[in-house]
């Protein structure tokens, strides 16, 4: 436990760096797609801090007030901070438009380099400790700086494009306000999801999916939840990895197996992952 909490010390001080690093750098250069880029690393922030406040909240015990504990009050802290990240969305969307977009400067490009590098090198870093101490929270936040670096090679192009071409600036904070408007959209659905869902242990999605994962040499079944929402499901599944198991190669597997999953035509929309000790 102290160690995951000092290795989430470490990455919200390095994403708070990132986030002063964007938006400094993208007013000093004229990157108004950098300055979003910020904006949306500033989410990834919040998020995570909103993550750690509501698991702290929702480990207290029951108590005579609450006597079904106060894991709701989890979900309910993320359906506001939903709904203000789709706020945001919808404010960098509008006011886009209103924007004068000049050249940027090209010296730019290698601070975007070191911006991406340091996203690769971060998520790495998450998933290595994330392995050795078993810990499904670094897990989640290894994944997402993974994406965002993904998400930074393709702004960074856009980017470099602006340097002739400045309306591409407005493509590119148009796609980010997008992206803000969807996290807080999908925070949105999965908080009310879990808030009412009821267990289900189902002998033959278990069956199946045990069936699919044991296919692949490294990682082995654990277990699965399975909630039943009305007409659909949503499982989390824990998985066992091989410690010489690398994030990229984790994360084709878990793509590979959500494919497989959703081809059997079980009614399961939504899947999730938790990586356990053997």
């Amino acid at each position: 436990m102290i160690k995951e909490q000092q290795t989430l010390s470490i990455n919200m001080f390095i994403n708070l760096l990132l986030v002063v690093i964007k938006i400094t750098i993208g007013i000093v250069f004229n990157s108004y797609i950098l300055i979003t880029c910020g904006y949306y690393t500033l989410v990834n922030y919040i998020e995570e801090i909103t993550s750690y406040i509501g698991s702290i909240i929702g480990m207290r015990k029951a108590n005579m007030k609450y006597p079904f504990g106060y894991g709701r009050f989890n979900n309910i802290l993320h359906i506001i901070i939903g709904i203000i990240f789709m706020l945001v969305g919808v404010y960098i969307f509008e006011n886009t438009f209103y924007l004068e977009f000049i050249n940027v400067n090209y010296n730019i490009i290698f601070i975007l380099i070191g911006i991406i590098l340091m996203h690769f090198l971060i998520a790495n870093y998450l998933f290595d400790i994330s392995k050795n101490i078993f810990s499904q929270a670094l897990y989640v936040i290894s994944k997402n700086n993974y994406y965002e670096a993904f998400i930074n090679i393709f702004m960074s192009i856009l980017i470099i494009i602006s340097i002739w071409v400045p309306i591409v600036n407005l493509y590119g904070c148009l796609f980010i306000a997008i992206l803000i408007f969807i996290k807080g959209l999908i925070i949105i659905i999965n908080n009310f999801n879990i808030m009412h869902s009821q267990n289900d242990t189902s002998k033959k999605i278990n069956d199946k999916i045990k069936r699919i994962i044991n296919k692949y040499d490294k990682i082995k079944f654990n277990t699965i939840y399975i909630n039943n929402i009305k007409n659909y499901f949503t499982i989390t599944i824990e998985i066992i990895i091989d410690n010489d198991l690398t994030l990229p190669e984790l994360l084709k597997i878990e793509k590979k197996v959500k494919y497989n999953i959703y081809k059997e035509k079980l009614n399961i929309r939504y899947i999730d992952f938790e990586i356990v000790n053997n």
